[in-house]
């Protein structure tokens, strides 16, 4: 039986922002949860990822029971599939982490700032900015994209974000140290989020791990920026295909 894919999205977007994986894999079952503050959900009183991780992880036990899934995370997504396995091993068989957001620390104020200030900004209008932006974005990613900032809470900037919570890129040898594969996926260092130096970290922190530690692969995507998932898609899907068949 198929491994149920588990899709994370990062800041201001939602479990819709995932068409082209979506309609990649099939028939596989896939869940893509959107995050709390996110897609009209509630927002809690404190944005951390640790609260973040145990919405998947409850959301994981009561859709797949026991079933382990491969886990893939963007951006704050990502740190929200590390909490995942870190928290539930049981309940994932891979980890597929998209430019995790390594380095942001308790969220710049104006990250969210951005995000929340273009709610009230009309879906054609957004749509339109991708398109100058973002030329190399399937075109069916760009409305699920704009759509997301209007499901917005619109107090997310105003509650605290604790993203820093675990040294991120250390933590992966953890991961791999209960048995689970991690797949880092980035793109160009200057317009990503991991680079060199943070990739190194990693490495060291699954070699440090011990031999009986699965691995970590390290897939970078030349031309793609910090959305590597939507900058590259063909690329990303060959990725995500060698994880699926192996997982």
């Amino acid at each position: 039986m198929s491994a149920p894919l588990v899709l994370l999205h990062g800041l201001s977007d939602s479990g819709d922002c995932w068409p082209g994986v979506v309609a990649h894999v099939g028939d596989r079952r896939v869940l893509t949860p959107t995050a709390l503050g996110h897609g009209g959900r509630p927002l809690p009183d404190v944005v951390a990822i640790s609260a973040l991780g145990a919405d998947v992880v409850a959301t994981l036990r009561s859709e797949l029971g026991t079933e382990r899934a491969v886990v893939v995370g963007h951006s704050m997504g990502g740190l929200i599939a590390q909490e995942v396995a870190l928290t539930a091993p049981d309940l994932v068989a891979a980890v597929v982490l998209v430019d995790p957001a390594w380095t942001a620390g308790d969220v710049p104020p104006e990250w969210l700032a951005d995000a929340v200030a273009a709610r009230h900004t009309p879906v054609e209008e957004l749509v339109a900015q991708s398109r100058r932006d973002d030329p190399a974005w399937p075109e069916d990613e760009r409305a699920p994209w704009a759509a997301a900032r209007s499901g917005l809470h619109p107090q997310l900037a105003a509650v605290p974000h604790r993203w820093a919570e675990r040294d991120w890129p250390a933590s992966v040898g953890e991961i791999t140290a209960t048995g689970i594969p991690v797949t880092l996926v980035t793109g160009d260092p200057d317009r990503t989020i991991v680079g060199p130096a943070l990739v190194a970290r990693a490495l060291a922190a699954v070699a440090d791990a011990g031999p009986d530690a699965a691995r970590l692969t390290i897939v970078n995507l030349p031309g793609t920026g910090h959305s590597v998932h939507r900058d590259a898609r063909p690329a990303f899907l060959r990725t995500l295909d060698t994880v699926l068949a192996s997982s």
